[in-house]
C-alpha cells in the first residue's frame, strides 16, 4: 500500500530556529579581582604607574651607660606598572545579514565582548608567573608534579618564612589540579576533611586549602607541558585599567555596521617575594 511519507511533504514540514542564541563559553574571571587594584591610580595621563614599597627596619642595641645609638640610613624602593596593554574585541555585519536575521546581531554578538576582554585580563595577569623569580618555582620542572601536599605545604612554608600575612593570600589554579585533589581520599573523604558531608556530594565550588581560598581557571599558563599554579598574597600582582571596556559603533564606510569594544590595562608584579609559582603537571595520574 502506497503512503505519503515525511519524505513526499518535505517541502511542506516547516523548520524552527530557537530566538535565542545560546552564550559563548568564557572562562570565570577570578584573578582580576583578588591581586593589587591600581585603577584609580592610572585613570589621568601617562603610561607608567610607580608603586612605592617602604624598606623594613633593622632593630638595634642602645648602649646602656651612654644612650647612644646608630640612626639607620633606608631607601624607598618602588616597581612599575606600565599601561601598555590595549585589546580589543570588533564584529561588522553586512546590512542584508542584520535586516534578514532574527535576532539583533548587534546586541547579540556584543554581550560576548565584555567577558572576552575581562578573560583576556587575567590570562595576562597569570603570564606574570615568568617575572616572578625571587621565590625558586616548587614542582618537577620536566614533568609538573601532582598537586597535593608535597605541593601545597612547602608553597605556604616558603610564605610564611617571608613573613607574609594569610590574609588576602589566594591559590590560583588550573581544572587538573583540582581535579588532582578529588582523587585523594585526604580531600574528599568526610571522615578525613572533617566536613559533614564529603566534598564528593558538596563538590569544590569553594575549594579552601589550609586557610587560603581557591580559585580555578582555564587561563592558568602553560609553559611546554606544565601548567602554572600560583599562590600569591594580594599585594603581589598588581592591574590598573585605564580605560575600561566599552563598545561602540563605527562610522559606516560600506553597507555594514562594524562595532567593537576596547579595553586600555596595564599588569606587573608588586612584591616578586609575594608570589610562589608551582609546576603541576597536566595529567591524572
Amino acid at each position: 500500500m502506497a503512503q505519503i511519507t515525511a519524505t513526499e511533504l518535505c517541502a511542506a514540514i516547516v523548520e524552527r530556529w530557537r530566538l535565542v542564541a545560546l552564550k559563548a563559553l568564557f572562562a570565570k574571571i577570578v584573578a582580576k579581582s583578588r591581586i593589587l587594584n591600581v585603577t584609580e591610580d592610572v585613570q589621568g595621563m601617562g603610561d607608567i604607574m610607580h608603586l612605592k614599597i617602604n624598606p623594613v627596619p633593622t632593630v638595634g642595641d642602645i648602649t646602656a651607660s651612654t644612650g647612644a645609638y646608630t640612626a639607620e640610613a633606608v631607601t624607598i624602593t618602588n616597581t612599575d606598572l606600565t599601561v601598555n596593554k590595549w585589546k580589543y574585541v570588533a564584529h561588522d555585519v553586512v546590512d542584508i545579514a542584520r535586516y534578514q536575521s532574527d535576532i539583533d546581531a548587534i546586541e547579540n554578538f556584543s554581550q560576548a565582548f565584555m567577558p572576552a576582554l575581562g578573560q583576556q585580563i587575567d590570562k595576562d595577569i597569570f603570564a606574570l608567573w615568568s617575572s616572578a623569580t625571587t621565590n625558586a618555582e616548587i614542582g618537577d620542572a620536566t614533568n609538573g608534579s601532582t598537586f597535593d601536599d608535597n605541593i601545597i605545604i612547602p608553597a605556604g612554608l616558603i610564605l610564611d618564612n617571608l613573613d607574609i600575612p594569610l590574609e588576602d593570600r589566594s591559590w590560583f589554579l588550573p581544572p587538573v589540579a583540582v581535579s588532582q585533589l578529588q582523587k585523594n581520599d585526604k580531600w574528599v573523604d568526610a571522615d578525613k576533611t572533617g566536613l559533614p558531608k564529603s566534598v564528593r556530594t558538596t563538590g569544590f565550588l569553594n575549594l579552601d586549602i589550609y586557610g587560603v581560598p581557591a580559585y580555578r581557571s582555564t587561563q592558568i599558563a602553560t609553559s611546554g607541558t606544565i601548567r602554572k599554579a600560583m599562590l600569591i598574597h594580594q599585594n603581589g600582582l598588581m592591574v590598573g585599567i585605564q580605560r575600561n571596556i566599552s563598545v561602540e559603533k563605527f562610522a559606516r564606510t560600506q553597507f555594514s555596521q562594524p562595532f567593537a569594544a576596547s579595553v586600555l590595562y596595564g599588569v606587573a608584579i608588586a612584591r616578586n617575594n609575594h608570589v610562589q609559582v608551582c609546576d603541576i603537571k597536566t595529567t591524572l595520574t
